[in-house]
C-alpha cells in the first residue's frame, strides 16, 4: 500500500473507551494537510473509510487546543480557532476496531476559498478528498496497527 505524506502519525490508532461504557470510539493523531493550517470554520470533515468502511462527518469528532472533542459540525463557528501546521490533533470516529492491521484511506476537506459558483457548498459541502477547491486532491492510504492501550475519555 502506498504511504502518503505523513497526516496521521502511525503509532496513534487506538479504541477509545468511553465513561459510559456503551459509546464506541476509535481515535488517530492528524495533522492539517496545508503548510499554513487552516481555522477550524473551514474544516468540513474527512474522508475516512476504516478496513472498507466510510465513516461520514456525523461519526467525526475534533479534539486540539487542549478543548475536549467536537463534532465537525461544531467546528464551523470557530472561525478565530487556527489549527497550526505539524499540530497533532486527534481525530475521534464512531466504532471499534479489533486488534491488527487496518485500511485507513484518509483525506481532509478544507475551504480555503469559494468561487462565485461554489456559494453552496456553505450549506453543503463536497465530499473531502474529490477535486475540489481547498481540500485534499487525493485519498491517502495507511496501514495501521491497532495500539494495545486503549485511551480513555
Amino acid at each position: 500500500m502506498q504511504m502518503a505524506a505523513e497526516l496521521i502519525r502511525k503509532d496513534s490508532l487506538q479504541n477509545v473507551r468511553a465513561a459510559d461504557g456503551k459509546t464506541q470510539l476509535f481515535r488517530m493523531a492528524v495533522y492539517p494537510e496545508s503548510d499554513r493550517g487552516c481555522f477550524l470554520s473551514l474544516l468540513t470533515g474527512f474522508y475516512i473509510e476504516a478496513d472498507g468502511i466510510e465513516i461520514p462527518s456525523a461519526a467525526q469528532y475534533l479534539s486540539l487546543h487542549g478543548q475536549p472533542m467536537r463534532r465537525i459540525e461544531q467546528l464551523r463557528t470557530q472561525c478565530w480557532e487556527h489549527w497550526d501546521p505539524r499540530e497533532e490533533a486527534w481525530l475521534y470516529l464512531e466504532g471499534h476496531l479489533d486488534p491488527g492491521m487496518h485500511a485507513i484511506k484518509f483525506a481532509e476537506g478544507i475551504m480555503s476559498g469559494l468561487f462565485k459558483t461554489e456559494d453552496s457548498w456553505l450549506e453543503n459541502p463536497p465530499q473531502p478528498g474529490f477535486g475540489w477547491h481547498g481540500s485534499s486532491r487525493r485519498v491517502s492510504e495507511y496501514e495501521l496497527e491497532l495500539q494495545k492501550d486503549e485511551a480513555v475519555l
